[in-house]
C-alpha cells in the first residue's frame, strides 16, 4: 500500500457499513487487501478526522495525525480482535492515542520561559531590577521541573496556549475535574517550592 491510499478524501454519500462489515474489512486489510483498506478509510475517515481535530484544534495537525493513524491501522490490522471492540472503536482509539502523543510532544517542547512569564505565585512582587527578576524566573524554571508530565501538560495548555479549563478538557478528551485538579496541584507545588525558598532566604 502507498501513502496515497490514506490521503484519499472520503467518498460523499459512502455506504454506512455495519459493525460486522467493518470488522470484515479490517480482517481483509490484515490479509493485504488494499481495496478493503480504501473502503475502510472511506467509511471511518470522517469520524477519525473529527476526533483528531477536536483534540488538536489545528486542521493541519489533525490531517497529519489522521494519516498516521490510518498507516498504523494498515500495519497493525492483524492485531484487531472483533471480540474485544468494534472496528470503529479500535480505529478511533488508535487515532486518539496518536493525537494525544502529538500533544504531549508539543507540550514538552514548550519553552519554560513562556510559562515563567505567565504563572502567578504568592510572595513579594518582582521589582524592575533585572538581576532580581532574572533570579525569580530561574527559580520558577527550577520549580517547573518538580511537576509531573501531566501537570506540566495542563499548565502548558492553560498558560502558554491560553486555553480555558473546559477547552483543555475537550482538547485532551479528559474530565474537566481532572484538568482542574492537575492545574491546581501543579500551581500548589510551584507555590510551595518557591515559598520554601523565600522562607530560607534563598529567593
Amino acid at each position: 500500500m502507498t501513502d496515497s491510499s490514506a490521503e484519499r478524501q472520503p467518498a460523499k454519500g459512502a455506504h454506512r457499513l455495519t459493525r460486522d462489515e467493518l470488522a470484515a474489512l479490517v480482517q481483509r486489510v490484515a490479509s493485504g487487501d488494499d481495496l478493503a483498506f480504501e473502503r475502510l478509510y472511506d467509511a471511518t475517515a470522517p469520524a477519525v478526522h473529527g476526533l483528531t481535530t477536536r483534540i488538536l484544534g489545528d486542521a493541519g495537525e489533525a490531517e497529519e495525525t489522521s494519516h498516521d493513524a490510518f498507516m498504523q491501522v494498515h500495519r497493525r490490522a492483524e492485531t484487531f480482535d472483533p471480540e474485544r471492540a468494534g472496528a470503529t472503536t479500535w480505529i478511533l482509539t488508535i487515532a486518539r492515542t496518536r493525537a494525544l502523543d502529538r500533544l504531549r510532544r508539543a507540550a514538552r517542547r514548550v519553552p519554560l520561559r513562556s510559562l515563567d512569564d505567565s504563572i502567578e505565585f504568592e510572595g513579594p512582587d518582582a521589582t524592575s531590577d533585572g538581576t532580581e527578576l532574572g533570579e525569580r524566573r530561574r527559580l520558577v524554571r527550577v520549580a517547573l521541573t518538580r511537576l509531573t508530565d501531566d501537570e506540566r501538560e495542563a499548565l502548558g495548555h492553560a498558560f502558554f496556549h491560553g486555553l480555558s479549563h473546559s477547552e483543555i478538557s475537550e482538547r485532551l478528551t479528559m474530565p474537566l475535574g481532572t484538568i482542574k485538579s492537575r492545574i491546581r496541584s501543579g500551581l500548589n507545588k510551584l507555590r510551595r517550592f518557591l515559598g520554601s525558598l523565600e522562607e530560607d532566604g534563598e529567593a
